[in-house]
């Protein structure tokens, strides 16, 4: 092989590997952010008091969303190994998630939502809206975080996002906000209330 091949193969698997070192990695579904509303961030959770997560989705980028369920959990270790969920996924399909392990459907479904379709809309956004309330008796938590599991339409399988996750939600510009807000929350069910 000549020197002016061998010198051409070269620079083309240069600029192979540099053009998908610079490629941005991006949401899966884009367009989707999970958000933490209430509490603030790192702000406790008492009992009798109100947790809100909205997921959004930006019009232009995401897929329609047939299902979204949101999960608060304890902690981010056990996002790699949560089980498939489907498109016939139910409360207690997914309930050993949440935060309150394995204590049955009746406690778990507290922290698990499922909505079929968005509770606000404007031209431009979809807004999923949940609410859970703490309880007496709830574990105290130092961190939760909310999982979202959203089906786009068409699809068969959930696909997984946390507000944590700080991947952009496109390539788009204008459009690369993260995913996750990055708060968590703190939840005790343990304590009365002030007052």
């Amino acid at each position: 092989m000549s020197f002016q091949k061998t010198l051409c193969l070269l620079v083309a698997l240069l600029l192979g590997v540099s053009a998908t070192a610079f490629a941005q990695v991006v949401a899966d579904p884009r367009g989707v952010r999970v958000r933490f509303v209430s509490p603030d961030s790192a702000s406790f959770a008492g009992i009798g008091k109100t947790i809100r997560v909205n997921v959004l989705r930006t019009k232009t980028l995401a897929p329609v969303l047939d299902s979204v369920i949101v999960v608060l959990r304890p902690d981010t270790s056990k996002f790699a190994t949560v089980l498939t969920v489907n498109a016939s996924a139910t409360h207690d399909s997914i309930n050993t998630v949440t935060l309150l392990g394995n204590g049955g459907a009746a406690v778990h479904s507290r922290f698990v939502g499922k909505l079929a379709a968005p509770q606000g809309s404007s031209a431009s956004v979809d807004t999923f809206k949940f609410t859970f309330t703490v309880t007496e008796g709830d574990p105290e938590n130092t961190i939760a975080v909310a999982q979202a599991f959203v089906l786009p339409n068409g699809t068969t399988a959930f696909k997984k996002l946390n507000n944590l996750n700080v991947t952009a939600i496109s390539d788009v510009t204008g459009f690369t906000d993260p995913v996750g807000d990055k708060k968590f929350i703190r939840i005790d069910g343990v304590r009365p209330p002030a007052g």
